[in-house]
């Protein structure tokens, strides 16, 4: 395969210019395809282009297509996991599209291409070259990487970022330029966390998660970045941050048999560790998720972290076991070097001196790559503060163009409505005389019919009020006919006890499952005057007889009065059963009467039980 890849770095760079009929900067339709290909199916597309390669139509390129084409084998070339070949084709391909953006050279940050965008923004291959340019950056920002010049690589994915969200203010419904911007932002996240810049990091990886939400399947990336976050604030202890963003991490992670859902679990029983200090607990989880772990490299992070809980309570064989088992197995750099700083100080504790050369060897020049790495932070901070300065700037330019313009269309629907409205007063001003004739003539006529229906509506007013005198004298007439032949029979009982039949409600539940039944004050107020109009004024000889009952208490002597339980009256009012039970008893000791309040009441409406007036 690295013949392969050597021979398409080789192919498609020309030196000079070749005729071809399509114009400046469209590209061919060829690769057009395999481009269209790589972002779902990289390794089709890869092998696409390694046909390509080798036919008649890779030689006849001309030279925005050649540098297309080197871009593409870049990208293939990074998705399929091979190292970037074709570096100085690369550089080239990124001048080329730099310069039909109006960009600096590969170095150059900050040039806006907004002018650019703004005169060819319905040229499609216009938006063409400049996502080619910012994807260029992207791509060389990854050569960069591989080569460690971490500050470069951080450098060009700023640009790319830069070049993509200026391309997505232009083309809002763009979904692949929202796409982009989340992929670039996601390296970002990536590239400040493996320098431990956590506030960076936590930075780009919410850009990140802004414009994955933007698209159709976002919930394993979501996922992702958002137990990258959570990591971050763990390690600045910032552990209730970190244990919300596992959560939510969580939540978004429809799978739970792959390695992400794994890795939140683990994090999540370390965090659970750290501030609720359980061992045993933690340690369980750890355990089942190392039983089901399907690579050596996942075997090795979890024993990592089994390693770090046993070192930390100072249960060091057991520590020691583990932490081995990772020093002389794992691939990862970072996670050897924490397993012999951790051996290497339970050497010391258990005094085993002769095994500590072998772990502080090799942890040696980790200690001069410290001081290198100081002097890269610095820069890639300085690169962030410009970053975030830039962007400031930036949005605050785009807050201002949009106020400007909102400040003209309002200005112009003035302008306009003010020219209207003096046309409409000119036009008033030339009619005003016929106009004053007319309503003078429209008064009069007005007047004349006043006049003549002045006597009719005196009769109709006499009529009318013969009619409502008639009107309130069947009313009344009616209101004793519609009151019901008996207590139980009133509409509002009828109500009460539909809704008792209905909820068959029980004392031991809780009365918000009733909420639908609930009576308002109208209901209420209606009982009352049933009552009243049923059984002589009842409520105002309760209120006489026992000076003591409030409003509340004779609403519920009402609902006893229907043969309602304590049950009943608890769903219906709304109030917890025991509540109700007290009140029954305040009730029976204010009337003075033992026997059931239903019973009771029942007996005073009746007269069959005198009460004292």
């Amino acid at each position: 395969m690295l013949s392969i890849t050597l021979m398409l770095a080789g192919c498609g760079h020309l030196t000079s210019p070749r005729p071809s009929p399509r114009g400046e900067g469209e590209a061919c339709r060829t690769l057009a395809g395999i481009d269209s290909l790589m972002w779902q199916q990289p390794d089709s597309a890869f092998a696409l282009l390694l046909d390509f390669a080798e036919s008649p139509e890779a030689d006849s390129l001309d030279v925005f297509n050649g540098h297309y084409f080197q871009l593409l084998v870049a990208e293939l070339l990074y998705k399929n996991d091979y190292e970037q070949t074709n570096r100085p084709e690369l550089l080239r391909a990124v001048a080329c599209f730099d310069s039909l953006v109006a960009v600096g050279g590969a170095d150059a940050r900050g040039v806006s291409v907004w002018p650019f965008q703004r005169r060819d923004a319905s040229n499609a291959s216009a938006q063409t070259a400049a996502f080619l340019a910012a994807r260029a950056h992207y791509i060389n920002g990854v050569g960069y990487y591989e080569r460690d010049s971490v500050v470069e690589a951080c450098r060009e994915q700023m640009k790319a970022w830069e070049l993509t969200e200026e391309l997505t203010e232009v083309d809002k419904t763009n979904r692949k330029y929202q796409w982009f911007m989340a992929l670039v932002s996601t390296r970002l996240t990536d590239l400040f966390s493996d320098m431990y810049l956590h506030e960076q990091a936590i930075y780009f990886a919410h850009l990140s998660l802004t414009y994955y939400q933007k698209w159709e399947e976002p919930s394993w990336y979501m996922s992702h970045m958002l137990c990258e976050v959570g990591t971050q604030y763990n390690m600045l202890n910032a552990l209730d941050s970190a244990k919300y963003y596992y959560q939510q991490a969580c939540i978004f992670l429809p799978d739970t048999n792959c390695l992400l859902y794994r890795d939140l679990m683990t994090h999540s029983a370390f965090l659970s560790y750290e501030t609720e200090h359980h061992p045993k607990e933690s340690l369980d989880i750890l355990y089942h998720a190392l039983e089901n772990v399907d690579s050596d490299n996942e075997r090795f992070s979890r024993c990592l972290t089994i390693g770090e809980i046993y070192y930390h309570e100072n249960l060091y064989d057991s520590a020691w076991k583990y932490l081995e088992t990772v020093y002389e197995n794992t691939e990862s750099e970072a996670s050897k070097r924490q397993a012999a700083e951790w051996l290497v100080e339970i050497c010391k504790i258990q005094g085993k001196e002769s095994d500590i050369l072998g772990y502080a060897g090799f942890l040696i020049p980790f200690a001069n790559q410290e001081e290198n790495q100081s002097e890269v932070k610095s820069q890639l901070t300085e690169l962030y503060k410009d970053f975030r300065q830039k962007r400031q700037e930036r949005m605050h330019l785009q807050a201002k163009e949009q106020y400007t313009k909102q400040a003209v269309v309002v200005t112009v629907s003035l302008f306009a409505l003010i020219s209207v409205l003096a046309f409409l007063y000119l036009w008033y001003k030339r009619k005003g005389e016929h106009l004053k004739v007319q309503i003078k003539e429209e008064k009069h006529f007005h007047k004349q019919q006043q006049k003549a229906l002045s006597g009719r509506l005196k009769q109709k007013n006499q009529e009318v009020r013969e009619l409502k005198d008639q009107v309130n004298q069947k009313y009344g007439t009616t209101k004793i006919a519609e009151t019901a032949a008996s207590f139980a029979e009133e509409p509002i009982c009828r109500l009460i006890m539909e809704r008792v039949n209905e909820g068959r409600f029980k004392s031991k539940m809780d009365c918000q499952v009733y909420k639908k039944y609930a009576l308002d004050k109208q209901n209420l107020l209606d009982l009352r005057l049933a009552a009243d109009c049923h059984f002589g004024q009842f409520t105002v000889r309760l209120k006489k007889a026992y000076p003591e009952l409030t409003n509340p208490d004779l609403d519920y002597c009402c609902l006893y009065l229907l043969g309602l339980t304590n049950a009943d009256i608890a769903a219906l009012m709304q109030r917890a059963y025991n509540t109700v039970t007290e009140r029954d008893g305040k009730l029976r000791k204010i009337i003075g009467n033992s026997n059931p309040l239903p019973k009771t009441l029942s007996e005073i409406a009746n007269g069959s039980l005198s009460v004292d007036l």
